[in-house]
C-alpha cells in the first residue's frame, strides 16, 4: 500500500515539475498564523512544526501568495532568489541559479564597444559632457 502511494505521489510530483512553468522571484517568506473557522474560533496549528508561507513575483508581473510553498524547503529560500514555479498552481518546485535570469544576461557587456560618440551622427547636442 505504501509503495503504491509513493508511486502515485512521485507521478504527481513529476507532472507538477514539468512544463509549463514560470520563473519567479521570492518576495517574502514568513510564518503562517493560526487560522480562523467561519464561526471566528481559532484553529491552533502544531507549534512544533512551523508552517511557512511565501509571496512570489512572477515574470508575468503577478504577485502570488502561497500558503503552501511547494517541494522546496522554505529554509533554503531567501528573498530576491529566483525559483521555478508551476504555471497553474504557482507551487515552487526548484531553486534557480542567479545567472539563469535572461533579463540580466541580455544587459551584460561581453566586450567594450569600439564605437565612440563621434561615430554616431546627430547626437552632439544630446550628449552632455
Amino acid at each position: 500500500m505504501n509503495e503504491m502511494k509513493l508511486k502515485d505521489n512521485n507521478e504527481k510530483l513529476k507532472i507538477n515539475t514539468q512544463l509549463p512553468h514560470l520563473i519567479a522571484s521570492v518576495a517574502e517568506i514568513f510564518d503562517l498564523e493560526d487560522e480562523e473557522n467561519e464561526d471566528g474560533s481559532a484553529v491552533k496549528k502544531d507549534k512544533t512544526k512551523k508552517e511557512k508561507g511565501a509571496i512570489i513575483k512572477t515574470t508575468t508581473r503577478q504577485t502570488i501568495f502561497l500558503p503552501v510553498i511547494g517541494i522546496v524547503d522554505p529554509k533554503e529560500l531567501k528573498p530576491l532568489e529566483l525559483v521555478g514555479v508551476n504555471k497553474g498552481t504557482y507551487l515552487i518546485f526548484e531553486k534557480l541559479p542567479a545567472e539563469y535570469d535572461s533579463r540580466v544576461k541580455v544587459m551584460e557587456i561581453d566586450e567594450k564597444p569600439k564605437e565612440e560618440y563621434n561615430d554616431i551622427g546627430g547626437l552632439g547636442t544630446l550628449i552632455i559632457i
